[in-house]
């Protein structure tokens, strides 16, 4: 039953109350959506008596979506003759502005007397932002969706570890440092690892225990009806080899790091210091990665876009430093592990990966981790060779 919260009563003053209890009025509908009128009257009865002091209809309850223009016309209709002496306020919210416009004006039809409330006009029972809306004053201007999201576009100007962007289609994905590819992936492994990870890329360790979920001993506990229900609990975090693989598996598996080899003019090791004027941008609208950067005075400019159904990424590259072999590509393969990284980089002996080139201008790669595998496909552009630089490791060069 409704508490008192104020000294107000229900009037039959034409004002709204500015303070009180004001009810966000459910409607009742039967199976086929139609307005159970004497369900309504009692529950408007109820919440009278319980000492209400406004009703507020068609909305704040999130249903009017479901009703059409002229459903909400007759429900305003039937509130105010339901509800009276109680002053109502009537929700004309819509995204259309001809909507709220036509509402407003089929509410002042209704002769709902004005009252002056938080310095703006407003018609006793409606509720609107603009008294011009409401009074079908609209504007009827499109909008210009592609500037609506392009202004929210991600960029950064220097090498983030908490902060890398993600291309993808909600089946793949592949996060990227700020060359637009994973070229300094050991920079985020403490905070945001780079990945290339799918809905279906699952790997499982050997198991030569046969440990299951199914034979694992549950910790019983009592529930509020007192039946005994069995929990998946390690009593004080006490974990055994049991408990740590059934954490652990199956796991995510990253697929596939793919960065860029960059050489020194000196041959010294690149270091993320090395990289100057750097501009990346996410552009939201298209889905691209673009990014900037110089290296050793270098510009390079990388295009990075998943293609929006398939497990495929495209990227682009343009630079002088790929013509002068100082700028390759450089693909990687790891093992899988149930931590946060999805990769373990320190077992090149614990999987397998076979290289098939039978195309000039592609290769594919068979990866095989323990009884699990998938393929990888990859392809190039006229005049950049591949070779195996280490074991799991391949480089493409102009």
């Amino acid at each position: 039953m409704p508490q008192h919260h104020s000294t107000l009563r229900p009037t039959t003053k034409t004002s709204f109350p500015h303070e009180g209890v004001l009810v966000a009025l459910p409607i009742p509908t039967d199976a086929r959506g139609r307005v159970m009128k004497r369900a309504l009257a009692a529950h408007l009865a109820w919440l009278c008596a319980g000492g209400i002091h406004g009703v507020l209809a068609v909305g704040s309850t999130g249903e009017f979506v479901r009703f059409t223009v002229e459903g909400r016309k007759a429900i305003l209709e039937l509130v105010a003759e339901l509800a009276a002496p109680l002053p109502n306020l009537a929700i004309i919210s819509d995204i259309r502005p001809r909507v709220v416009a036509e509402l407003g004006c089929f509410a002042r039809r209704l002769k709902f007397p004005l009252t002056r409330m938080n310095r703006h006009y407003q018609w006793a029972g409606i509720l609107y932002v603009l008294a011009t809306t409401a009074l079908g004053v609209v504007d009827t201007k499109a909008i210009d969706r592609h500037a609506l999201v392009a202004r929210h576009n991600i960029v950064l100007t220097k090498l983030d570890p908490e902060n890398p962007l993600q291309v993808g289609n909600g089946e793949f994905a592949f996060t990227a440092d700020v060359t637009g590819l994973q070229t300094f992936a050991e920079a985020y492994e403490k905070t945001i690892p780079l990945g290339t990870l799918s809905q279906w890329g699952w790997h499982t360790s050997p198991n030569p225990h046969g440990w299951s979920i199914d034979r694992f001993h549950f910790q019983e506990f009592t529930d509020l009806l007192g039946r005994k229900v069995g929990y998946a609990d390690v009593p004080g975090d006490q974990r055994t080899a049991e408990t740590n693989w059934l954490r652990a598996n199956p796991h995510r598996l990253h697929l596939g790091r793919i960065g860029f080899q960059l050489t020194k003019a000196d041959g010294s090791p690149v270091t993320t210091n090395d990289l100057t004027d750097i501009a990346q941008t996410l552009n939201l609208w298209d889905g691209i990665l673009v990014s900037h950067f110089k290296f050793e005075g270098q510009p390079v400019d990388v295009e990075t876009i998943c293609h929006p159904t398939r497990d495929l990424l495209a990227v682009r590259v343009v630079s002088p430093l790929l013509h002068e072999g100082r700028l390759g590509v450089r693909l990687q393969f790891p093992y899988g592990t149930g931590d946060t990284s999805t990769a373990d980089w320190t077992k090149p002996d614990a999987h397998e990966t076979s290289l098939s080139q039978d195309l000039p201008r592609g290769a594919t790669f068979v990866r095989k981790l323990d009884s699990d595998s998938y393929f990888v496909a990859a392809g190039w552009t006229a005049g950049a060779t591949l070779a195996e630089v280490a074991k799991q490791i391949g480089r493409a060069h102009v």
